[in-house]
């Protein structure tokens, strides 16, 4: 199958939003500390905590960590895409994002950082 780049994006892949690589960050889900594989305004992926969610579950991220001492309580709404039990990752989506929600995660995928307040 062929594939088409426009604009940086791939007709092979469904995603609205293309994924970065943002290592430096971390989800903290319930009580477990996940580190970001990927992330995009639509949606992530990140190590899968222990007791992970499964697919269509939603959950809370509820606070976002930087390599850099950043920190932001957030309430973001996921829902889970994916979760691959053999590479130990889960995907998901953001779902209910209100401006200021968006934001933050606007700041968090274009430049890998939480806003200076």
């Amino acid at each position: 199958m062929a594939t088409y780049r426009i604009a940086g994006y791939k007709e092979s892949e469904r995603r609205r939003d293309r994924r970065l690589p943002r290592g430096n960050l971390r989800f903290e889900i319930g009580a477990a500390l996940c580190r970001v594989i990927d992330i995009s305004l639509g949606g992530f992926r990140i190590e899968a905590p222990a007791e992970s969610p499964r697919a269509g579950d939603r959950f809370q991220v509820t606070l976002i960590l930087c390599d850099d001492g950043r920190r932001a309580a957030v309430g973001l709404e996921a829902e889970v895409v994916r979760a691959d039990a053999a590479a130990g990752t889960l995907s998901a989506r953001f779902v209910n994002l209100n401006g200021a929600r968006f934001r933050v995660l606007e700041q968090l995928v274009l430049r890998g950082r939480l806003p200076r307040v």
